[in-house]
Parts: structure tokens; sequence; C-alpha cells
């Protein structure tokens, strides 16, 4: 199955700080339905996993560890990415409407054709490094202002 299995993550997460929040619950639903609306995977670890086309609305990935997630596709509308790693990330052509990514870090991540209508990257680090190219940037937040590329 693609994706990180609950035995492993349980043991990659065994020595986690006591601060995580995420629910296991959540999780297990994700890798079931490859969907998981408004769930909480905040603090998560989930590094190197496999996310091509699920469902993430509404969810809290909040300080998550994502680094080198493939996010290819995924519907991500309102979700909360504030702080999270998104080293190496693909999140090529996904739907990021909405999305929270204050703080989150995107060293070499690939944001190739995403829809970053109304996120917000204030305070987003290595944002230099990251693939943009076709993005929508539509009322999208960055710390040089907002940008009105791509609305229609």
């Amino acid at each position: 199955m693609p994706g990180i299995s609950l035995a492993l993550f349980c043991a990659a997460t065994a020595f986690a700080p006591a601060a995580t929040a995420y629910d296991p619950a959540d999780l297990e639903h994700l890798e079931l339905f490859r969907e998981c609306k408004g769930c909480d995977l905040s603090g998560a670890q989930l590094p190197y996993s496999a996310f091509k086309n699920i469902e993430l609305t509404g969810a809290n990935l909040s300080g998550a560890n994502l680094n080198g997630v493939d996010f290819y596709s995924a519907i991500m509308v309102d979700v909360d990415l504030s702080g999270a790693d998104l080293t190496e990330a693909n999140l090529n052509s996904a739907v990021l409407k909405g999305a929270d990514l204050r703080g989150a870090t995107f060293y070499r991540a690939n944001l190739l054709g995403a829809n970053l209508t109304d996120a917000d990257l204030s305070g987003a680090l290595k944002l230099g490094d990251i693939t943009l190219g076709e993005a929508v940037l539509c009322r999208t937040t960055l710390d040089r202002g907002i940008e009105h590329r791509d609305c229609k």
C-alpha cells in the first residue's frame, strides 16, 4: 500500500515529543480511504509518504514533518500547514486554495502548477528555492504583499 503503514508510523513516532497532537485514528482513516477531511495530523511525522491524489480539505497538518512527501494532485483546500516542514515535498498540481502556509519550510519543494489562490505564505522559509512555475497566485499572501497573478 502506498504511503507509510500505521505500524511503521507508530514505531517512528514512539519517541516524538509529547506535544504531538495528531489523532492516530485520523491517520488510519487517511491510509484506508485516501481522504481525511477536517482531520488532525498536527505535529505528525510523515516524511517521504506517498499521498498522491488524496483529499485533505480542512485538515490540520501544522508543525508536521512532511519532508519529501508526494502530494501530487492532492486536494488540500483550507488546510493548515503552518510551520510544517515541506522540504523537497512534491506539491505539483496540488490544490491549496485558502491554505495556511505561514512559517512553513519549502526548501527545494515543487509547487509547479499548484493552485495557491487565497493561500497565506507569509513568513514561509526558503521560498526562493522552490519551483513555482505555472502556480496560480491569486490573492496569495507573500512577505512582499498580496500577489494577484492569475486572478480571473
